[in-house]
């Protein structure tokens, strides 16, 4: 890990540089959250392009539980069913599942 010591840092500091942070993170929080939702209604409909990401994002939920509501939400929300729908969502229940499990 490197540390900057007050040397190495600026002497000036721009009075707006945390709220322009601010504002640019909730922007981005905001549209992860969108990202995530219709990448995860692609997957459910059954577009497996989407299977690897699908399986990366829910594997890095730090709340396995979390995620599995998640999927049944989103399957209630969009009023999503079918063999397909139901195969993709299991698929990714047990991967979070198997995320609750002690290794």
């Amino acid at each position: 890990m490197l540390i900057l010591g007050p040397e190495s840092m600026s002497r000036r500091v721009s009075p707006l540089a945390g709220f322009q942070v601010t504002i640019i993170g909730r922007f981005w929080v905001t549209t992860e959250e969108e990202t995530a939702d219709s990448c995860l209604v692609d997957f459910l409909h059954g577009e497996k392009w989407w299977k690897d990401v699908m399986q990366f994002y829910v594997l890095m939920i730090r709340n396995p539980l979390g995620a599995i509501r998640w999927i049944e939400a989103t399957i209630r929300k969009q009023h999503l069913h079918g063999k397909t729908t139901i195969s993709n969502a299991e698929e990714l229940k047990r991967l979070a599942r198997k995320a609750l499990t002690p290794a």
